[in-house]
């Protein structure tokens, strides 16, 4: 996907430097443990029931939550099954 590449790179330039409702960042995620998938959760729900109206125009209303990286620093995550991932989500998100 373009826009997260370039969502990304904009925060690792330091070009976003306030997290929004529309932009969050976690340099220490670890999503195979519960606290941070209740963390990923909160900003999905967060993110998918915020007013639409002060948006960049360049993202066409997506959000994004950058893990393992924030502005000018990216430290990346451990790889995770998905499976794993996505069954920590579904607890909070539902099916």
């Amino acid at each position: 996907m373009e826009e997260a590449e370039q969502i990304v790179q904009a925060v690792l330039r330091q070009q976003y430097t306030q997290e929004t409702d529309w932009l969050e960042w976690k340099s220490d995620a670890d999503l195979s443990r519960k606290v941070w998938q209740a963390r990923a959760a909160r900003f999905i729900l967060g993110a998918a029931n915020r007013a639409r109206t002060h948006l960049p125009d360049l993202y066409r209303g997506l959000a994004f939550l950058i893990l393992g990286g924030e502005p000018g620093w990216a430290a990346g995550t451990k790889p995770i099954d998905p499976a794993v991932v996505g069954q920590g989500l579904e607890r909070y998100l539902g099916t």
